[in-house]
């Protein structure tokens, strides 16, 4: 996180719109498999309330609680995600974005 913080700080003077990092991120991504907050008890509720787990559906979260890597999802901003009329920030998502994964990944190996 302090990783973030330190891109941020570099990068928002480029950009006219406050950069702002959230502790979550309220959808379904591939980093959900690596990293998970939720204990196994609300894994039961989910489970139980899936009908077709088991069948159609199945995930090995002890195994992702296991893993327990830590994860910074930095992606691109827009409106209307995954629907017909989808569009992207350009100036965020083409230049912000790829500077702050560079800062990041930059910090996290020099503390490697």
């Amino acid at each position: 996180m302090d990783a973030l913080e330190t891109a941020i700080e570099a990068v928002q003077p480029e950009y006219d719109h406050p950069i702002v990092a959230k502790n979550f991120f309220p959808h379904i991504s591939d980093m959900s498999f690596v990293a998970m907050s939720d204990d196994m008890l609300e894994i039961d509720d989910m489970i139980r309330n899936t009908p077709s787990w088991g069948r159609k559906l199945f995930v090995e979260y002890q195994d992702v609680a296991d893993l327990n890597i830590p994860v910074i999802n930095i992606g691109p901003y827009g409106m209307d995600g995954h629907k017909r009329l989808e569009r992207m920030e350009k100036t965020y998502s083409l230049e912000m974005v790829p500077n702050l994964t560079n800062i990041v990944l930059n910090r996290v190996l020099e503390e490697e």
